[in-house]
Formats: C-alpha cells, sequence, structure tokens
C-alpha cells in the first residue's frame, strides 16, 4: 500500500479539518508575501511621482486637443477613454507637446485651448504629465488599495479552495465508510 493509499484510507474528519485550515493558512501567507511584493513594486511609482511633485518644474499647458474613444473589452463591454494633447514651453525655451491619457473628471474639466496644469523633470522635459497624475500616483491610498484587493482576492481564494478540498475529502470519507 503505498501512502498515497494509506492517507486515503485513514480519511476521518480530523484529517480533514486539518488539511482544510493548512490550505486557508497557505493562502493567508501566500497573500501577504504576494501583497508585500506587490507593494515594493508599486513604491517605485509612488517615489518617482513624490520626486516630481516635489523637484519637477511645473508649468501652465496649453490643450491642444481633447480626445475621445470607446474601448471594446471583453464579453462586448465598452470603456469610455480619455486623452489631453497639450503644449508648453520649457525653461530652455523649447516648445513641448504631449499626449496622455487622463481620467473622465480631468478630461471634463479643461477645454481646448485652455490651461493644463503640467510637471515636467528639468533635466528632460520629454518626461512630463499632468498635475494631477502624479498627484494620483503620490496617493498612499492608492498603492493600499491595491494591495488589499490582492490580499482579499487571494484570502477568498484559499477559502474556496479550502472548501473544494473538504467537500471532496469529505465524499471521499462518505465513500469509504460504505465500503
Amino acid at each position: 500500500m503505498t501512502t498515497q493509499e494509506k492517507l486515503m484510507s485513514e480519511i476521518t474528519s480530523e484529517v480533514i479539518t486539518k488539511r482544510v485550515r493548512l490550505v486557508k493558512g497557505g493562502a493567508v501567507v501566500l497573500a501577504v508575501v504576494l501583497g508585500i511584493i506587490v507593494a515594493f513594486g508599486r513604491s517605485s511609482v509612488y517615489l518617482e511621482a513624490n520626486e516630481m511633485l516635489a523637484k519637477g518644474v511645473p508649468v501652465e499647458a496649453t490643450v491642444v486637443q481633447k480626445k475621445h474613444w470607446i474601448e471594446s473589452g471583453k464579453k462586448g463591454r465598452e470603456f469610455d477613454r480619455y486623452a489631453l494633447v497639450y503644449k508648453f514651453t520649457d525653461g530652455a525655451g523649447a516648445t513641448v507637446t504631449n499626449e496622455v491619457r487622463v481620467d473622465e473628471n480631468t478630461y471634463a474639466k479643461v477645454n481646448e485651448e485652455g490651461p493644463v496644469s503640467v510637471i515636467y523633470r528639468a533635466s528632460a522635459p520629454g518626461n512630463n504629465d499632468t498635475r494631477t497624475h502624479y498627484e494620483y500616483k503620490a496617493s498612499i491610498t492608492n498603492i493600499g488599495r491595491d494591495v488589499l484587493v490582492l490580499i482579499a482576492v487571494i484570502v477568498a481564494a484559499g477559502y474556496v479552495i479550502g472548501f473544494l478540498v473538504k467537500r471532496n475529502m469529505q465524499k471521499k470519507m462518505a465513500a469509504q465508510t460504505k465500503a
């Protein structure tokens, strides 16, 4: 008799409880580890945005064009997408033009030929975006939300897997007691 056969022949409610507890515990540990990894990955975006807010050069750009389009997603879903094309003059007197995607609120607040607040890197004016973009990326709640969603999904998956393991083992235990 193999080890697997021996384990399967001795299925009891205590064995089921232990295995389910291991699955759930493993899911929690995995969620925490992946949450930390995501937080570290997101921290570079957070730090870059904070650096741009602190050391970047703020300028009022002129909106050249507002763009709105609809993207098709999975299962026939459609998503509104927005972008702004703007231009500004950097510290050296050069005109810089850029196109950036924006959220619906930012899109609604600006007008073509109107101003939009932009921040650019003095050493590389081509590296620029709207102030609202950097403020959003620098928000600690943005990182926290991403980490919490990831943890919640993994823990929920662990509980679902634990439920499935428990149900499968209970069926085997019932079959074992019938035999």
